[in-house]
């Protein structure tokens, strides 16, 4: 198996980052560990996400909630913002959550 250099991962993460591909698409393509490029692109940091600000009109009180919780993070969403939340979400991670 080939060993790579910190630059070779670097350039790797930055080609994908630049492309449309998954991470494993581009790992299988380039003949590259799926695990060991996952690895690389976690400790090159985030995919370019980031926050998505909603309405805040959109949380009335009374509303049905949906309670994500998540480790120490609790997430509280009205059942009707989901749709919109949902699609934002994959619009900002390119289609893969």
């Amino acid at each position: 198996m080939k060993t790579y250099t910190n630059e070779e991962r670097r350039n790797h993460v930055t080609a994908w980052k630049a492309g449309g591909l998954t991470r494993s698409a581009y790992a299988r393509g380039q003949g590259i560990p799926v695990t060991s490029f996952c690895k690389w692109a976690e400790e090159e940091g985030p995919r370019g996400r980031g926050f998505v600000e909603l309405a805040h009109a959109a949380f009335r009180q009374g509303n049905k909630e949906i309670i994500i919780d998540k480790g120490d993070v609790r997430i509280r969403l009205p059942v009707e913002m989901l749709e919109r939340v949902l699609q934002a979400v994959f619009a900002i991670s390119g289609g893969t959550v």
